[in-house]
């Protein structure tokens, strides 16, 4: 149904064995890395006030602008998937010698955050197993998600929208969650204007085919990686006149707005994926700003935006619930300013598209694929 994210922790431990993760030595230590970089003459420091961002609209210039040294990329990546961090040092390589501040960001383990079995009993970084509990109970909620997704023209399975929505958040999706939120809180650390979040699975569209005929190390895969971020910084410069909080450059749009004739953006679609979603400054802010209600109802993290983006105007019933019970403030607050590429600027590693490509279909749909066997 829609892209999963498995790979940041296939397991679940005990809690006598599984510290939790510090939020504040992760930090540190990718701002120490990002420090050992020169220092960018227009660097604006570390922004004030923990949170706290320029307020949206009147300081805003008329056009947004988009400058590699005054912004980040961040690679989610957990260290004992070597391959995928041999993948995505292809793209670190390639943006860092265009200007770009690039780190790569240990992925939390969600399998030592989420501690219970059962029951939402063992809590770490403010979460339990139970965090996430359907609206209206696993059988209801089924029920209603069925006749949603039918009325969009997309019917499902029933068995299909329990595994996706009729249980708590897994392991790895809260994983995915919480290095997330460490990202944006760097982002709002080092001040950046606009930071790239990647996950360690991202393939520039125009990588794909070297990706199908085995060749990610060519030439060209660099260049793609590049061009991706020419293409998204482009397109700011010359679309973005107003607020924006997030773009998504690999979305797989499900619905979308009527976009203006000739225009690269969409605004606030309902999509899958999120393995590459920029975020501004102050949409960092928006979102770190509500980041006790985020953890306590959690849901995969390309659903999260979704609500985040649409509130209630999201086309499922079961989005609009969390938007008004959980994610808003109160009961006048706004969704999030969110844009999406009409036409994707990236895909994942394992789409199964690419998959068939390079002779795996048999492996279609793992998430634990080891990354030379999906591109032999």
């Amino acid at each position: 149904m829609r892209c999963k994210n498995t790979h940041m922790a296939e397991t679940r431990r005990p809690a006598s064995t599984s510290p939790p993760h510090s939020f504040a030595s992760a930090i540190r230590a990718t701002d120490t890395h990002l420090k050992s970089q020169p220092e960018q003459a227009s660097d604006p420091g570390p922004a004030q006030g923990g949170h706290a961002a320029p307020p949206l609209g009147g300081t805003r210039e008329p056009r947004s602008s988009l400058t590699p040294s005054r912004c980040g990329v961040l690679v989610i990546n957990r260290a004992a998937r070597a391959d995928r961090r041999a993948w995505m040092q292809v793209g670190v390589d390639s943006l860092r010698s265009a200007g770009w501040n690039v780190a790569i960001v240990e992925a939390t383990d969600g399998g030592r955050t989420v501690l219970a079995s059962g029951g939402g009993s063992g809590v770490t970084d403010g979460i339990s197993h139970a965090s996430y509990a359907p609206p209206w109970g696993a059988s209801e909620s089924v029920r209603r998600l069925g006749r949603d997704f039918a009325s969009l023209g997309r019917p499902r399975p029933a068995s299909e929208v329990r595994y996706y929505y009729g249980r708590p958040a897994s392991p790895p999706e809260v994983g995915l969650v919480l290095s997330n939120l460490r990202c944006l809180q760097i982002a709002v650390r080092r001040g950046w204007d606009w930071t790239l979040i990647l996950e360690d699975d991202c393939v520039p569209m125009g990588a794909v085919g070297a990706v199908r005929s085995g060749g990610w190390g060519a030439p060209e895969v660099s260049a793609a990686w590049r061009d991706m971020l020419s293409t998204w910084q482009r397109t700011v410069q010359e679309e973005v006149l107003g607020p924006c909080h997030m773009i998504n450059l690999g979305a797989s749009i499900f619905a979308e707005d009527a976009p203006r004739q000739g225009s690269a953006l969409v605004r606030a679609p309902y999509y899958w994926c999120a393995q590459s979603v920029a975020f501004s400054l102050q949409g960092a802010a928006w979102i770190l700003a509500r980041e006790r209600r985020l953890r306590g109802a959690v849901v995969a993290w390309d659903d999260m935006l979704t609500v985040l983006a649409m509130g209630g105007e999201h086309p499922l019933e079961w989005g609009r619930e969390l938007w008004r019970r959980h994610y808003a403030t109160h009961a006048a607050d706004s969704p999030m300013v969110s844009l999406c590429f009409r036409r994707r600027l990236s895909t994942q590693l394992s789409d199964s598209r690419i998959q068939r490509s390079a002779g795996a279909s048999s492996s279609a749909g793992r998430s634990d694929i080891n990354l030379p066997t999906v591109l032999s």
